[in-house]
């Protein structure tokens, strides 16, 4: 017998691991669980609309992942650093 074919999926994930302080994963958690979804829905979430604001204006012209504000990639990039007395 044939293997069954698989729909053909228009937006195929992919995984990635990150490292995140412990209290980022608790707040993630109460979070994720006050509104009964999933942690990775939440990072998923975050990551969308992160992207949607460093990729508002920019013109068509340019370079893929050229990013409309270099300083809200460096304030991403500076939050993105495991600093543990960052306070949330």
């Amino acid at each position: 017998m044939p293997p069954k074919a698989q729909a053909a999926d228009p937006s195929p994930l992919v995984t990635r691991s990150l490292y995140m302080l412990l209290k980022e994963d608790a707040k993630l958690r109460d979070i994720a669980y006050q509104n009964r979804c999933s942690k990775s829905d939440l990072i998923r979430g975050a990551v969308t609309l992160k992207l949607r604001e460093l990729l508002a204006n920019v013109d068509p012209a340019t370079p893929p992942g050229t990013v409309a504000n270099a300083n809200a990639l460096q304030e991403v990039l500076d939050a993105g650093q495991i600093a543990p007395e960052t306070d949330l």
